[in-house]
C-alpha cells in the first residue's frame, strides 16, 4: 500500500460496529473518549470471572467449577484475583439470604489458590463484600446471629416481628497467614451501638433524634432478621475510616477504624474520640428521627465508594462519595455523587438537623439513551479520564458516560448459567453484582500480551475495533503530510501544541504508547515498536494512521 495513501486515511473517533445493532457483548465504543482499559466482571451464581478489553474481547478468565461468587471481586496490582465466594449448593442454613458467602480467597493469574479465609458458622457468616487494605489485611462484612430474646433485652419491639432472630452486621479485620488461615485483629459490631426509645429500664434508652450516632433497633421497616444488610465496604487509608452501605436503612455509614477493638465497642477512643459510633450517615434522615420519608435521598443503595484512588490529583471529585441509588424513582436507578461535610476533624451536623448535604451535587440517571434500572445489586466507578463506569446489575449492563453524561462505551454480559449467548440474541440479565475497569498501565495488565481473537459471546461482532471507518480529516492543520516520515522505521515528527497529549493505538484500539508533547514539532521514538499500522491521536481528538516498517 502506498504510504501517501495510508497517511491520508484518518479514522473517526467513534469505533462503532459496521453491522446491525448488537444485542450482547460490545454495543458502543467511542474510542477517543472512553477510558481505555480492562473491565472485570463475575456473573452471579456462575463459575467464571471475565476480563475484557474496550473492544469487548475476552483477554483473560478465571474458572472455578466448585464455587460461585458471593458478590464482590477485585484485581490486585500483581494480577491476583480476590473474591468473596461460596461452594455450589444451598449454603449456611442459619443465614439464607442474598449475598450470603462462605470465604474470601485470593488466586493468582493462573487461578491457583494462594490464600483462603473461611468465616462461616451457625452464629456468623460473611457476606457481600470485602476491602483490601494497604497493609495486606482484609476487612470483611459479616452477619452475627442474635436471638429474639437477646434483641428484646436491648429494646426491640417484638410485637408483630415474625422472625425468630436478628442478624446485625459486624466488620472484622483479618491478617492472612498460610494458605487457609488468618487472624482477626480488629472488630466492629453494630450491636454495640444501638438506641431505643421504648423502655427506660433497658440499655440504650434515649430520644432517637438526639442520637444520630446510634442505630435505632426498631428501625426495621422490612421486619426482617437481616435488618441492616450491609452490602458494601470501602476503606479510606488517609482518614483511617470505613464506609458501609445499608439498603434497608437507605443509608451510607462511616465509622472510625483507628480504634482498638475494645474502643470500637464504646463511644470513646480513636482519632474521632467517638469509638465505634457512627461518624456520618446519609440518605435517610428518618432512620434517626430527623426527617420523614419525603427527606430520603437514597433508596436501597449499593456500592458506596470514596472517589480518589486511581484518579488524577486535580480531579474535582477526589474525596467525595459515589453510590448507586437503585430505586431512585419508579422504574429507574441513578448514580449519585455527594460531598460529605468533613471539616478535617469531624463530619459536621447542626443542631437538630440531618447530616448534609441536602442532595447529591451530581446525579447520573436514565434519559433517552441511558437506561439504568436495577432494583438491587449494581455499582459505579469514577475513572481516571473523568468518565464514570456504571454496572446496572439486574440488566447485566455496563455503561461508561463522560462528564456530560453522554454514553461512550456499553457492554451487555453475554452469558447465562455459564452458557455463552450468540450475538443477535436478546436476553434479560444476567445478574452482575459489580464491574470494575482497570487502566492499560495497570502494573500487571500493562505488561501482558493478550489474545485478540477471543470473545465471551458466540458469533461475536469482530468488526468493532478491527474494521475502522475512514474519512478525510476536517482539521485545518492536520494534513496527510503532517506526520513525517510515514511510513517509518525509527522516529516520527508530530506537529502539535507543546503540552498536548499524544496517544498511539493499534488497530484494535489498544493504547501502545502515550506521551506529552515538548515542542510544536514533537519527535516520537518508535524504534522499539512492532511493525504494523497504528493510529496517532492528539488531545484535540484528531487522528491519523501511521505505518511502522521493520
Amino acid at each position: 500500500m502506498r504510504s501517501d495513501f495510508i497517511a491520508a486515511l484518518l479514522f473517526t473517533t467513534s469505533f462503532g460496529p459496521l453491522i446491525a445493532q448488537n444485542t450482547v457483548g460490545l454495543i458502543t465504543n467511542e474510542a477517543s473518549v472512553s477510558q481505555d482499559g480492562f473491565t472485570l466482571f463475575y456473573p452471579s451464581e456462575q463459575h467464571t470471572a471475565y476480563l475484557i478489553d474496550n473492544c469487548g474481547r475476552s483477554v483473560h478468565r478465571w474458572d472455578d467449577a466448585a464455587h460461585v461468587p458471593s458478590q464482590s471481586f477485585y484485581l490486585m496490582e500483581n494480577g491476583d484475583l480476590v473474591r468473596c465466594g461460596k461452594a455450589n449448593g444451598i449454603g449456611n442454613p442459619a443465614f439464607l439470604r442474598g449475598g450470603a458467602g462462605e470465604f474470601v480467597d485470593r488466586r493468582d493469574w493462573n487461578g491457583d489458590l494462594i490464600w483462603r479465609y473461611t468465616y462461616d458458622s451457625p452464629t456468623h457468616l460473611m457476606h457481600h463484600d470485602v476491602a483490601m487494605m494497604p497493609n495486606g489485611n482484609v476487612l470483611i462484612v459479616a452477619w452475627e446471629l442474635k436471638t429474639l430474646e437477646e434483641a428484646a433485652a436491648l429494646g426491640l419491639d417484638t410485637v408483630g416481628f415474625e422472625p425468630g432472630a436478628v442478624w446485625p452486621d459486624h466488620v472484622i479485620e483479618v491478617v492472612p497467614s498460610g494458605i487457609d488461615e488468618g487472624t482477626i485483629v480488629w472488630e466492629w459490631h453494630a450491636w454495640d451501638h444501638l438506641v431505643q426509645d421504648r423502655d427506660p429500664e433497658l440499655p440504650g434508652y434515649g430520644v432517637i433524634a438526639e442520637h444520630p450516632e446510634r442505630i435505632d433497633i426498631n428501625h426495621h421497616p422490612m421486619s426482617d432478621e437481616d435488618w441492616i444488610h450491609v452490602n458494601s465496604i470501602d476503606y479510606n487509608a488517609e482518614l483511617d475510616q470505613i464506609l458501609l452501605t445499608t439498603p434497608f436503612f437507605n443509608e451510607i455509614w462511616i465509622i472510625d477504624h483507628s480504634t482498638t477493638t475494645a474502643e470500637a465497642a464504646t463511644s470513646a477512643g480513636g482519632n474521632s474520640g467517638r469509638g465505634g459510633d457512627l461518624l456520618y450517615r446519609w440518605g435517610s434522615p428518618d432512620a434517626y428521627g430527623r426527617g420523614d420519608e419525603s427527606d430520603r435521598t437514597l433508596f436501597f443503595p449499593h456500592h458506596a465508594r470514596w472517589m480518589g484512588p486511581g484518579l488524577l490529583p486535580d480531579d474535582p471529585d477526589r474525596g467525595n462519595i459515589i453510590v448507586f441509588n437503585n430505586q431512585a424513582g419508579v422504574g429507574f436507578s441513578s448514580v449519585d455523587l455527594l460531598t460529605p461535610p468533613w471539616d478535617g476533624t469531624s463530619y459536621t451536623i447542626e443542631g437538630g438537623s440531618a447530616f448534609g448535604p441536602s442532595e447529591a451535587y451530581r446525579r447520573i440517571t436514565s434519559d433517552g439513551t441511558l437506561l439504568l434500572n436495577s432494583g438491587r445489586i449494581s455499582s459505579a466507578q469514577k475513572l481516571r479520564n473523568g468518565n464514570t463506569l456504571i454496572c446496572s446489575g439486574r440488566q447485566g449492563y455496563f455503561v461508561e458516560v463522560d462528564p456530560s453524561d453522554e454514553v461512550v462505551w456499553e457492554y451487555i454480559v453475554p452469558v447465562i448459567g455459564d452458557v455463552p449467548i450468540a450475538q443477535g440474541t436478546t436476553i434479560a440479565g444476567p445478574d452482575v453484582f459489580m464491574a470494575l475497569k482497570y487502566p492499560t498501565d495497570h502494573p500487571f495488565l500493562g505488561l501482558q500480551d493478550f489474545p485478540t481473537d477471543m470473545y465471551v459471546e458466540l458469533d461475536p461482532d469482530t468488526t468493532f475495533c478491527g474494521s475502522l471507518t475512514v474519512g478525510l480529516n476536517q482539521g485545518p492543520d492536520w494534513t496527510s503530510t503532517s506526520i513525517h516520515p510515514n511510513p517509518t522505521a525509527s522516529f516520527v515528527t508530530i506537529p502539535c501544541k507543546p503540552g498536548s497529549s499524544i496517544r498511539i493505538s493499534d488497530l484494535f484500539g489498544r493504547v501502545v504508547r502515550t506521551e506529552r508533547a515538548t515542542s510544536d514539532l514533537h519527535r516520537v521514538d518508535l524504534r522499539g515498536s512492532e511493525a504494523g499500522t497504528y493510529v496517532v491521536q492528539v488531545d484535540d481528538g484528531k487522528a491519523q494512521r501511521i505505518v511502522i516498517e521493520k
